[in-house]
């Protein structure tokens, strides 16, 4: 009974209806614990999983007082808990009602919430434009999203108070037809999916709302960058003349890997059912170029043939995918593994993959064209880092109800943006680098992209993967609660410190910071980033962020410089492997051996991975060697263990092969750390290795520290000794015991 009272007491004493008290209260609470960081994330969502709980409690006792209103209760079955409890860091509903996302009622969404969502009034009408092919979640997140501060700054007469000097020199060269341009966005689609997003932005004016949620407070805004949205195959002609007027100044795009049309050696598909539609139909019926185009890369070459045949000369071609150049990584990393080892190799980026799909099209088409476009239309090649979900009924229903905005598709982000891009422009281009807010938002304009680009390949993709696979079997659900297990955390820092090493410096980055800001990311209670997503296609982007790493510079090193990537390739080769499955009746015999050799139970994991075909029977056929070969040393059968070890290695290393190429299949003591970490993990279970990797990791800190106090006496010792005694003040330190 005192425990009901004391939890209805609590809630009695939170003043829910005071948002702000409530975040002062706990940021004091924070600030008096000296927590900060992880830990701080941590205490917040410690607090709040006890609230749930006291509120759970108190409602059972039949107390339904005001306390209680506001509040929304979670399904944890099944993972819903966007809403659980409210963002602690958020304004709280607090309107009568909800209003559609409409031109009409923008006043009224930007005064009914007390300000809590930012509705930018003063918007001037754009003079230039990028044109935007495939308008997503991600592009809405970034480039909109930007291109719409730029817009409220136009309005206002205001620049940032402050973006350092680098940044400033930079945007100083900008083409002097950009100074003062105020730029606008008019979105394109092409295909039958793309109706949706045209409908729904046509029906809101065009308009859409942007929630960044993050563990430190959440943020709203209206973006009304996109001026309009061109439906190609409701009106191919009108969208054509549109995109070919004068003041269409780039074209973007997000179209994803399969946009590209790629094929296996990384050239344009061109017996791709669409890509011959659109070569069979160039010029067709006296039109110039494509009367209507279907491919992305066929739209950008029947722009640029007009452009050019009425003398506008050329625009810029802006890739904005970052899986785009997947497929061309993995073909020019074998031309560049099989010469001397170089950090300045350029592995392409997406705007050369771009250039090359459109270069190919147009030669294909005109080779007059292609001549052209390679003289005179830039691809510059970008790097975008924002986690954006994939909008769900549950956002929907969060911006309603926090927000009272009725967004038919709203984006919800995290609060951190770094957007990196090569500066080559054909005709002006808007200044991004002064939209950023500084802190959690960066943009940079660069004059190569490759190594912030292979800084997030390596240090954010990869730790993604290796992160999924050793949480998935350690039956954690969300990227946020895996790294509450402080032994997942450990491994991910270790990962990272590990990868790291293969890294040049980056101009701008402190790699130790931008590491700690990773982990702060991951850990977004309020994304809700699930691991099941991030394990997906696990082959492909292992290899697309490591392959090159591995053989370059792992290769040439001690294995323990490679300890915990190997132990990350054991845990996706675990979470590949098939266990035995008792309702089939050639499993039956395996499960008995298995269960002699006691094998530590793991969870069903349904991998969804293009290779699987090919990883499944390597991995299963290396998980019954081992099984083997803990019977035989059962039986003290040494010959044959030693056979079955050899054999276990043999199929960890075609397993490598299978997914970074011959130039890792022989990498054979990468392969017999990965046999040796994926024994632990078939025996003892993912939880019980991270532990006791985290104990070795705390046991090899210990030991630095100590050394490091041995090394701190001897030089007091020395400074003393060296320091006369009418200097002895002087001396940096005493000694110490």
């Amino acid at each position: 009974m005192s425990s009901m009272l004391d939890s209805e007491n609590r809630l009695a004493a939170m003043d829910l209806s005071s948002p702000a008290a409530l975040r002062d209260k706990t940021s004091a609470e924070l600030q008096a614990a000296h927590l900060t960081g992880y830990e701080a994330m941590r205490k917040i969502r410690e607090d709040a999983a006890q609230f749930r709980r006291d509120y759970s409690n108190w409602r059972k006792g039949g107390a339904h007082g005001a306390a209680g209103q506001g509040l929304k209760k979670s399904d944890s079955k099944t993972g819903s808990n966007l809403r659980l409890a409210h963002n602690p860091l958020t304004e709280l509903p607090s309107g009568p009602k909800s209003l559609p996302l409409t031109r009409a009622n923008l006043e009224a969404l930007g005064g009914a919430k007390s300000g809590s969502l930012k509705v930018p009034t003063a918007r001037p009408t754009p003079t230039a434009f990028l044109a935007h092919v495939g308008v997503g979640g991600f592009h809405r997140s970034h480039q909109a999203y930007m291109t719409d501060v730029l817009l409220e700054r136009a309005g206002t007469g205001t620049r940032p108070g402050a973006y350092d000097d680098a940044r400033r020199r930079r945007s100083d060269s900008v083409p002097p037809s950009s100074e003062d341009e105020v730029w606008g966005i008019i979105g394109v689609g092409l295909m039958p999916w793309d109706r949706k997003m045209y409908e729904t932005l046509k029906s809101q004016d065009f308009l859409y709302t942007l929630v960044t949620r993050g563990n430190s407070g959440s943020a709203a805004r209206v973006v009304q960058s996109i001026s309009d949205f061109l439906f190609v195959p409701e009106d191919p002609a009108g969208a054509l003349e549109r995109l070919c007027a004068p003041d269409i100044r780039i074209i973007s795009l997000t179209v994803t890997e399969k946009g590209y049309y790629r094929d296996a050696s990384g050239h344009l598909d061109a017996g791709n059912a669409t890509v011959k539609e659109d070569i069979e139909n160039w010029n067709a019926g006296g039109a110039v170029g494509l009367a209507q185009p279907k491919t992305a890369f066929g739209l950008i070459c029947t722009v640029l043939v007009r452009r050019w045949r009425s003398n506008l000369g050329p625009l810029t071609v802006m890739s904005c995918d970052n899986q785009g150049s997947t497929r061309e990584r993995h073909s020019q990393l074998q031309r560049l593994l099989s010469r001397p080892f170089s950090t300045r190799d350029n592995l392409p980026m997406n705007g050369s993959v771009c250039r090359n799909a459109t270069l190919e099209f147009a030669n294909l088409v005109d080779k007059i064209l292609g001549t052209w476009i390679a003289d005179h239309v830039p691809f510059p090649s970008s790097m975008v880092d924002r986690i954006t979900p994939v909008t769900k009924p549950e956002h929907v229903a969060l911006l309603e109800d926090e927000y009272g905005a009725r967004d038919g598709w709203p984006v919800i982000a995290e609060p951190f943006l770094q957007w990196v891009i090569e500066d080559r422009f054909a005709c002006g281009r808007p200044r991004w680098e002064e939209a950023a807010s500084g802190g959690n938002e960066s943009v940079m304009f660069v004059d190569d992209v490759e190594p912030y680009e292979l800084m997030k390949l390596r240090l954010l993709n990869s730790s993604h993967s290796a992160m999924a696979y050793v949480s998935l079997l350690a039956e954690h659900v969300f990227v946020d609660e895996a790294l509450v297990d402080i032994d997942v955390l450990t491994f991910l820092r270790a990962y990272m410190s590990e990868v790291v090493e293969s890294l040049v410096p980056v101009a701008g980055v402190d790699f130790i910071e931008y590491r700690a800001k990773l982990i702060e990311r991951f850990s977004n209670a309020y994304i809700k980033d699930t691991l099941m997503r991030l394990a997906e296609d696990g082959s492909q982007k292992f290899r697309s962020t490591l392959e090159h790493a591995l053989v370059g510079h792992f290769k040439l090193r001690d294995p323990s410089s490679f300890d915990v990537l190997a132990l990350a390739f054991a845990a996706f080769m675990r979470c590949c492997a098939r266990d035995p499955c008792a309702e089939l009746a050639e499993d039956e015999l395996r499960l008995e051996r298995y269960d002699r050799a006691h094998v530590f139970p793991t969870p069903q994991i349904a991998v969804r991975d293009p290779l699987l075909a090919t990883l499944e029977p390597l991995a299963t056929g290396v998980l019954d060697a081992c099984v083997d070969e803990h019977l035989a040393n059962q039986m003290c059968d040494v010959d044959a263990s030693d056979a079955l070890r050899a054999s276990g290695e043999a199929k960890t290393t075609a397993f490598l092969a299978a997914i970074f190429g011959s130039g890792v299949g022989d990498f054979v003591t990468l392969a017999a750390s990965v046999h040796r970490h994926f024994e632990s993990l078939v025996f003892l279970g993912v939880k019980h290795k991270l532990a006791s990797y985290r104990h070795e990791q705390l046991l090899t800190i210990k030991a630095e520290i100590a050394q490091t106090y041995k090394t701190l006496r001897e030089l007091q010792r020395q400074e003393i000794l060296l320091t006369p005694p009418e200097e002895a003040h002087a001396t940096t330190v005493s000694l110490t015991s």
